[in-house]
C-alpha cells in the first residue's frame, strides 16, 4: 500500500515512526551523490546511495529506484520523497535517518525505513577520484571533474574555484586533492596531473653555399624542447614540402642539385608540434670551362 502524506500541524516524525516499513540497517552505506542546497527534481537509482547532510538546505524532490537508498540527516527536510517498492529481485528503496529527523514536506514511500542512524547529519561517504590525462602548459583553464560524490572541493597547485590552470601550476607532476562536501567529514581521494613544457622548435644550423653535385654535409639541431618526430626539405620556399624519416637530431644532405630549405619538426608530450628555424643549403651551378676556339 502505497502512503502519500503532506506537512501538517501534527508531528511528522510521530506518522513517518507509523507510516513506514521498518528496516534496520547494520551501517549506513557511503554517500554516492550529496544534495547541499537547491530545488531540482533527482532519481537516485539502483546500488545508488543519495544524502542530504547536516547543514543542507535542499528542498528538491527525490525519486528513489528500487535498489536505491535516500540518507536524510539535515535537522528537518522540507522537499519531499518517493521511495518505489521492490521489483522483482531488486529489493525496495531504503530512507535512513535519525531519530530527531523531521520532514514537512510531501513524502510518499514504498520502501523501508531505518530512522535509528547514529551520528545522523555526519555521514561521512567513500571518496574517489578518476586519473588525470597529461595537459600542456599552454592549455586554457579548465573545469576538474572525476570527484565522487559530487559537490566536493578540488585543490592544489593551480586550482581556483574547481578550476586547474596549468600555467599557473607549471611544468611538472602535482597532486590533485578532492575533499567531499559534507560537513564534518572531510574525506579525501588525490591523483596526479602532469603539465607537460610546450615544444620549442629550436635552431637548426648552419647555411652553407655548395657546388652542384658535389657536396655534403650536416646540419645541427640545437636549443629544441620535444622530440623530433620528422625533418622536413623544400626546393621551392615551402610550396611543396618533402618528409624525411628521422627522428635524430642531425641530419645529412648529401650531392644535391637544386637550392634546397631544412627543417625539423618537434613535439613535446601532449603538447602541439613546433618547427625549427630554417637552413637554406644554396647550390651553385658546377663551374664549366667552356671551349677554346682557334683564331682566324
Amino acid at each position: 500500500m502505497k502512503y502519500l502524506y503532506k506537512a501538517t500541524k501534527l508531528n511528522l516524525l510521530f506518522v513517518l515512526a507509523i507510516l513506514f516499513t521498518t528496516s534496520v540497517f547494520s551501517q549506513a552505506p557511503a554517500c554516492t551523490k550529496t544534495y547541499a542546497s537547491g530545488n531540482s527534481v533527482d532519481i537516485i537509482n539502483n546500488n545508488e546511495v543519495g544524502c542530504i547532510t547536516l547543514g543542507s538546505s535542499f528542498n528538491g524532490s527525490l525519486l528513489v529506484r528500487a535498489g536505491g537508498t535516500v540518507i536524510v540527516c539535515n535537522g528537518t527536510f522540507t522537499g519531499s520523497l518517493t521511495l518505489d517498492p521492490a521489483w522483482g529481485p531488486i529489493v525496495a528503496a531504503k530512507l535512513w535517518d535519525g531519530p530527531g529527523q523531521a520532514y514537512t514536506g510531501a513524502v510518499s514511500n514504498n520502501g523501508t525505513h531505518d530512522n535509528t542512524g547514529i551520528g545522523c547529519g555526519i555521514v561521512c561517504p567513500t571518496v574517489t577520484l578518476s586519473s588525470f590525462s597529461n595537459v600542456c602548459i599552454t592549455t586554457s583553464t579548465f573545469a576538474l571533474s572525476g570527484g565522487l560524490p559530487t559537490g566536493g572541493t578540488y585543490s592544489g597547485p593551480g586550482v581556483s574555484a574547481g578550476n586547474f590552470n596549468p600555467s599557473s601550476a607549471g611544468v611538472g607532476t602535482h597532486t590533485i586533492t578532492y575533499t567531499d562536501g559534507v560537513g564534518g567529514c572531510g574525506n579525501t581521494a588525490q591523483k596526479t596531473i602532469t603539465v607537460v613544457a610546450a615544444s620549442v622548435g629550436g635552431t637548426v644550423s648552419s647555411s652553407a653555399t655548395v657546388c652542384s653535385g658535389s657536396n655534403s654535409g650536416t646540419l645541427n639541431l640545437t636549443g629544441q624542447t620535444g622530440s623530433v618526430v620528422r625533418w622536413e626539405s623544400s626546393t621551392n620556399n615551402w610550396g611543396a614540402t618533402a618528409t624525411i624519416s628521422n627522428t635524430g637530431t642531425s641530419q645529412s644532405y648529401s650531392n644535391i642539385t637544386t637550392t634546397t630549405k631544412y627543417r625539423a619538426v618537434l613535439k613535446s608530450g601532449v603538447c602541439s608540434e613546433a618547427t625549427s628555424s630554417e637552413v637554406t643549403i644554396t647550390v651553385d651551378p658546377a663551374s664549366d670551362g667552356g671551349t677554346l676556339s682557334s683564331s682566324a
